[in-house]
């Protein structure tokens, strides 16, 4: 078991106060609000002096009372502990260029994402504008289909008015006959 130094629990306990009283600020609660929240969690009532008790540090809290805290806060434990620092300048200075590395990381691929972003929503102007095209096409053909059509129709009855009554057929030949006269 690691033994801590002398004062540190103490600064561990002041910072994890500070980082309630910040993280309920940030989130917009009051200190009521916080304390309905965490008695909710508790499964009974809280006062809002626990909570005032808790962020100036006059209160310690369990390891449970602490979880419930973060999750009353919508938040890990870990947010509300104090970071830890690396021990040395080397340490410190490794960490620091891997943090870089890290960003330099997120930021091509950020920038990635953003040029595959621009690339899909050209594609998806080129798609609409050939929609577009082939929709005015098929208008185009439909109105040639309509005009054919009625050119059929009209020629149909031209030519079936035009054959002589000899070269009907029979059916159509008695229906183009004038009744006699008596």
């Amino acid at each position: 078991m690691t033994k801590l130094e002398p004062g540190t629990e103490n600064e561990m306990r002041t910072v994890f106060a500070a980082n309630v009283a910040m993280r309920r600020k940030a989130t917009g609660l009051s200190q009521a609000g916080l304390a309905d929240r965490f008695g909710a969690l508790l499964g009974h009532r809280v006062q809002q002096q626990l909570i005032a008790k808790i962020e100036t540090n006059n209160r310690g809290v369990s390891l449970f009372e602490g979880r419930l805290l973060a999750q009353a806060l919508e938040c890990s434990v870990e947010d509300l502990l104090p970071v830890q620092l690396p021990s040395s300048k080397s340490e410190l200075s490794k960490e620091l260029h891997a943090e870089r590395q890290s960003l330099d990381e997120y930021r091509l691929e950020r920038r990635s994402a953003a040029q595959r972003r621009e690339e899909l929503q050209q594609a998806l102007v080129e798609t609409d504008a050939s929609i577009r095209n082939i929709e005015f096409a098929i208008a185009l053909r439909v109105s040639r289909i309509d005009r054919l059509e009625t050119e059929l129709q009209r020629i149909s009855t031209s030519l079936r008015d035009s054959v002589p009554t000899s070269l009907k057929p029979k059916g159509v030949r008695k229906a183009a006959r004038r009744p006699r006269e008596n």
